[in-house]
């Protein structure tokens, strides 16, 4: 069990750090919708 806990909590450290590193999956994880529609003329751009 012991083993089990410290294994969950390297597991969330780990995550928590890379959301902190990457603010911009929170944006697009609580504002898919507007990302999309941004993303979605630039990729068009692109090509």
């Amino acid at each position: 069990m012991k083993k089990e806990r410290r294994w969950l909590k390297s597991v969330l450290a780990a995550s928590e750090t890379v959301e902190v590193r990457l603010p911009w999956q929170r944006s697009a994880r609580s504002k898919p919708e507007a990302v999309t529609s941004q993303a979605a003329p630039k990729a068009l751009a692109a090509r």
